[in-house]
């Protein structure tokens, strides 16, 4: 179970975006393998899951993000899981993201275009990724890291050249190995 230091029901939330997902959450939080539990606005960690891996939601760029990291933070990637670039509103049909070409959608209100782009596309990386089947690896080199979440098989590997230090988390321990 979570560290009671994480629960922070009694914070404000204070923009639009964070008080929409918090709301959205707690109806939808069944939906989900690993619930995401709430640490800071618009940062969340999951329950089950290591601490390395957090969801970030900003509000300035209406965006979704994963984000790993070592325990002390220095080495850190980002995956976004999806953002809305242009928002756009059309009388008689509603919002939608002129930069959707591919997923024209229309809706009545901005925030059911808020919650079908950014909040479901959550419960999706999450029910794929968070499970003792993954690994999450972070490899640090001269200036970069990267991370990456890969099944657990047999053939499992990661190429790095020998100055490259690389992180390997059990994605739902907390655990790491360096390799």
């Amino acid at each position: 179970m979570i560290n009671k230091r994480f629960k922070q029901k009694n914070r404000k939330i204070h923009s639009h975006i964070h008080l929409l997902f918090h709301k959205w959450l707690h109806k939808n939080k069944y939906r989900f393998c690993n619930a995401p539990i709430r640490i800071h606005s618009g940062v969340y960690i999951f329950d089950g899951i290591t601490k390395q891996v957090q969801l970030l939601i900003f509000s300035n760029t209406e965006e979704t993000v994963i984000a790993f990291s070592d325990e002390q933070g220095i080495n850190y990637d980002y995956h976004t899981l999806d953002y809305i670039e242009n928002a756009k509103y059309i009388d008689n049909k509603g919002w939608y993201d002129s930069y959707r070409l591919d997923d024209r959608r229309y809706f009545k209100k901005y925030d059911d275009m808020l919650i079908a782009y950014l909040f479901e596309s959550i419960i999706d990386y999450v029910n794929r990724y968070f499970n003792d089947r993954y690994n999450l690896y972070l490899t640090n080199g001269s200036g970069f890291t990267s991370a990456q979440i890969k099944e657990i098989t047999k053939q499992t590997s990661i190429s790095r050249h020998k100055a490259v230090k690389l992180f390997h988390y059990n994605i739902c321990k907390e655990w790491i190995q360096y390799i």
